[in-house]
């Protein structure tokens, strides 16, 4: 795969998307040359068209998975430079982890291993800081949203993937995500 493909992952509410944007704009400013494409989030597109009580659950989870890979293939086939992904298949694993079971997750992380190493870089968005607003498909308490902030600092660890924590304010993410994709030589 030529593209380097990037994903920026992390608990509700944490300034994935609106940060997956200002990226976007930001490279195609700096890299006009250069084929720069977003996947977007499978999780809200799913809860979109569905209403469930569990949306944790290994069942949905493993369904937006899917579809999660599937956006990021269709991007891929397109041949981009560079894919900045909202999310990551990585995502489902991190909240079967704290929510289900040993065994479910382990599924979920067998199922797409390879893929995980198609990624260039986590940015693993830090909730510390940030305002949580609920709405119709975030209805985590923060307990649990620090929990799943915890489940992803695990996983990345123990898989050994290459990860930068960020925290700060938007600028300030913003600014090193920037940077830190500047060092592969796009």
């Amino acid at each position: 795969m030529k593209s380097k493909k990037f994903a920026l992952i992390g608990t509700s509410c944490v300034g994935k998307t609106t940060l997956l944007f200002e990226l976007e704009r930001l490279l195609k400013k700096k890299y006009k040359r250069k084929k720069i494409m977003i996947v977007p989030e499978a999780a809200r597109y799913y809860f979109e068209k569905r209403k469930t009580l569990k949306p944790f659950s290994y069942m949905h989870q493993r369904n937006i998975q899917e579809i999660a890979r599937d956006f990021e293939e269709r991007v891929e086939k397109q041949n981009p430079d560079i894919i900045i992904c909202d999310r990551s298949v990585l995502d489902a694993v991190a909240y079967v982890k704290t929510m289900g079971t040993k065994e479910k997750t382990k599924k979920l992380l067998s199922k797409e291993r390879k893929w995980l190493a198609t990624y260039r870089h986590f940015f693993l968005l830090n909730p510390e800081g940030i305002r949580y607003e609920m709405d119709f498909i975030r209805k985590e308490d923060s307990e649990t949203r620090e929990a799943f902030h915890v489940s992803f600092l695990s996983l990345l660890q123990h898989l050994n993937l290459p990860y930068t924590l960020v925290s700060g304010n938007g600028k300030q993410r913003l600014k090193k995500i920037e940077k830190i994709i500047s060092t592969f030589k796009t």
